[in-house]
């Protein structure tokens, strides 16, 4: 059963990264070669050129057409290793239901020994649901109500990078008269992403990013003074008062309450505008279409001992008060440092057990959605300068 299982288990679930290296040359020097006693001779020219000769056959497209499957002794019996007699019959019943689930054909049951063939029919299903764009991250095979089945795992891949949602920007914005309905759409959008999508807040004490905002007057404490460390801890006091402020701003019930008459009533004057529409649109519409689903749902459970070595999504997706000045560059350093110590991250993950019963259909539309209007969120609030900004340009 050990076979099956390493020929079907492909062990992306948390997107492993790989540590940079230098290039290992093509031939390395492991000696010196020797010069001979005697002078070499060369060899003998002929005007004539080497004599030109083939094989009478394209021995390498032949080579290459042929396929070539495990070693096995047809004419002997299989060595038993404790696979029961049903296995097989079951793997092949799961596939032929995975198949049914992707919309392909049934594998071909090739004539050899198992779990060979499964291993074959599992290649061939994987080629195929490739071509559809529906391919598993991981296939298990697993034993329950006295059977086997397959367990197809599905992730959606958010890359190596930090969702960090500024705030400082939305009250630049609202301390504009120019922006206020512009900024009033954006506090229905973060009263959505903080209420419903449940987006974790750099002001909540039970938050990754508080400890990191927290322990930065401790940090300045300790460090060397000089008139820079006081305008470092008062940018920090800044910080923590203005995510209070902010909190009881985003959480205010009015902001749902009149979503949608704040997106029918808004109208567009700039680019600004336009993209900040585009945005509350989808922040709306996934208000409607997925009420009280959180950003983290599809969050696969970690075991207690995976903790300190898997990046949790509530560490990358997360409020932060800005993405400009020295406090930020400082908190950067800082989840950079923690974040690299971990070599995996935990992403969106959905399971299908083919087991003969119903599958749920579920799917990573509302991740899909989400992550990509946070993405344009925070390219948006990027280009806004904020106080923080002013402090970095005299800081530098």
């Amino acid at each position: 059963m050990n076979t099956i299982q390493n020929e079907t288990t492909n062990y992306n679930r948390m997107r492993e990264i790989t540590p940079i290296s230098a290039a290992t040359p093509a031939i390395q020097a492991t000696g010196r070669v020797c010069r001979p006693d005697e002078t070499a001779k060369g060899c003998g020219r002929n005007s004539q050129g080497q004599m030109q000769t083939a094989t009478t056959v394209d021995a390498k497209n032949g080579y290459l057409k042929c396929r070539f499957f495990p070693l096995t002794m047809p004419h002997r019996k299989p060595p038993e290793y404790g696979i029961p007699p049903n296995a097989e019959t079951d793997c092949f019943q799961s596939l032929c239901h995975l198949a049914d689930f992707l919309g392909i054909e049934h594998p071909e049951r090739v004539e050899l020994p198992f779990p060979q063939n499964a291993a074959l029919a599992i290649w061939d299903l994987r080629a195929k649901a490739r071509k559809i764009g529906a391919a598993w991250d991981k296939l298990d095979l697993v034993q329950g109500d006295n059977r086997y089945f397959f367990e197809a795992e599905y992730c959606h891949n958010l890359g190596w990078s930090l969702y960090y949602i500024p705030t400082a920007p939305l009250l630049v914005l609202l301390c504009d008269p120019r922006r206020r309905s512009t900024a009033q759409l954006l506090l229905s959008v973060y009263a959505y992403l903080y209420t419903h999508a449940g987006i974790p807040y750099h002001g909540d004490k039970c938050t990754y990013l508080y400890h990191q905002y927290s322990a930065m007057p401790e940090w300045l404490d300790g460090a060397e003074q000089s008139p820079e460390t006081q305008t470092h801890r008062a940018e920090v006091r800044d910080v923590l008062r203005r995510a209070k402020t902010m909190k009881r701003i985003i959480t205010c019930p009015r902001h749902l309450h009149d979503f949608r008459q704040r997106l029918e009533a808004f109208s567009p004057k700039d680019a600004l505008d336009w993209d900040c529409l585009t945005i509350a649109r989808t922040a709306y519409s996934l208000y409607r279409e997925f009420p009280g689903r959180s950003f983290n749902r599809a969050a696969p459970k970690m075991m207690q001992d995976e903790e300190l070595e898997v990046t949790g999504m509530a560490q990358y997706i997360s409020f932060v008060d800005d993405v400009q000045g020295w406090v930020w560059k400082e908190i950067l350093e800082g989840v950079n440092a923690d974040l690299q110590e971990c070599m995996t991250m935990q992403v969106p993950t959905i399971v299908h057990r083919f087991n003969g019963l119903p599958i749920r259909s579920d799917t990573f539309r509302f991740e899909g959605r989400l992550y990509e209007m946070l993405r344009q969120l925070i390219d948006l609030f990027s280009n806004i300068k904020t106080p923080n900004h002013d402090h970095d340009q005299t800081g530098s």
